[in-house]
């Protein structure tokens, strides 16, 4: 059996890891045990210890990045010295530059990085695009997942073909969508949503998320459909980028139409996601989008750039798909929705059977199995 360690930065619970463990506890076909680099410790460790995993948390500031990410090597290094992992396999960027090199250094022969966070230091950070070709050369395995994700990692950052493997992550489609109508009625009381076009967005409150965009489209939008609510979740614990998102909401007078809400628990998502009309995903590159998938799964019709999880999707058939940095078709994209309803509900009903398909847990376990063998 195969002892692979996963690793991930700034994040408390990631629902692929608690599935991972799940079902590697009924297959014992893989020994996963996790590390968080997190300022806080994860809630998900003690789920995780309950499939038999063993979980360490190692404390990591984005305030102090630099200095987090040398001590976060030290103690990996000592770590793997100690349990001995045959896999180390890293997420995010600020995980895997000191995971790949503690790693390599410890012995540990197979080392993989998944790329959830190509494209942005290409866009925002072009000075560490070197950081990203060396931790490609360090990692032995590439993990892009989608295929405008594969490309990017081939062309622009000159990864060797033959250490990248395409696998699109994958969702329980029974826990995406399970929620209850006391949660759902909850909401819509909450947020004065009945009667409401209420449009979702779901995603960090970083630049090339497309929140921006999303603000130049509502204050058109709104001329006409004054009853449309935009409703956006999503955390990121450095606040000067969301609080001048506020600021450009007051001062264009949008108070009523946009609302943040912010960190939203798992068990609550999917009853957010059926209070949606409209699904709006206007990222600018992004890895792949888990939030694109969970609306398709939800049967919500999904407008979004043509990235990600959305790289087989078909324009007005499972979704639509839009230009990057364009607001103005996310106006006209959202007019479509808003006033075709029956042409609305066929397409969501079309995404919901290419999520199923296409992006199913299982089918992102055995690739991951196959990806580890190779």
């Amino acid at each position: 059996m195969q002892k692979v360690t996963l690793i991930i930065a700034h994040n408390t619970s990631v629902p692929y890891f608690i599935w991972l463990a799940e079902l590697s506890f009924v297959r014992k076909d893989v020994e996963f045990s996790f590390i968080a680099l997190n300022e806080t410790e994860p809630i998900m460790s003690k789920k995780l210890s309950e499939f038999g995993c063993l979980t360490y948390w190692i404390k990591f500031s984005q305030n102090t990045r630099k200095r987090s990410m040398i001590k976060s090597f030290f103690k990996l290094y000592f770590l793997f010295k100690t349990i001995k992992p045959d896999i180390v396999h890293t997420n995010l960027f600020d995980d895997s530059l000191p995971g790949l090199l503690a790693a390599k250094f410890a012995g540990v022969k197979k080392r993989v990085i998944t790329k959830q966070d190509t494209f942005f230091h290409w866009n925002f950070a072009p000075q560490w695009v070197w950081a990203d070709r060396f931790n490609n050369f360090i990692a032995t395995h590439i993990h892009s997942v989608s295929t405008n994700n594969y490309d990017f990692i081939i062309n622009k950052e000159k990864a060797r073909k033959n250490k990248v493997f395409l696998v699109r992550n994958g969702f329980k489609y029974d826990e995406i969508t399970k929620s209850s109508q006391i949660s759902i009625d909850d909401f819509k009381a909450r947020y004065n949503l009945y009667d409401k076009i209420v449009i979702g967005t779901v995603a960090r409150f970083i630049e090339w998320k497309g929140h921006r965009l999303i603000i130049e489209a509502a204050k058109e939008i709104v001329k006409i459909y004054p009853h449309a609510i935009f409703l956006w979740v999503g955390y990121h614990p450095n606040l000067t980028y969301q609080n001048q998102l506020k600021h450009e909401i007051k001062s264009n007078k949008l108070e009523k139409n946009i609302i943040i809400i912010g960190y939203l628990e798992r068990y609550l998502m999917p009853s957010f996601y059926q209070c949606l009309d409209i699904y709006l995903h206007p990222a600018i590159n992004e890895p792949f989008g888990f939030a694109i998938s969970e609306a398709l799964m939800n049967e919500i019709p999904v407008i979004t750039t043509r990235t990600g999880s959305s790289d087989l999707m078909e324009h007005m058939k499972s979704g639509y798909i839009i230009d990057m940095n364009n607001s103005d078709q996310i106006v006209v994209g959202l007019t479509n929705f808003i006033t075709q309803e029956e042409n609305r509900k066929e397409i969501a009903l079309n995404g919901k059977e290419y999520a199923i398909k296409e992006l199913q847990f299982e089918k992102m376990y055995y690739n991951y199995l196959k990806m580890y063998s190779n």
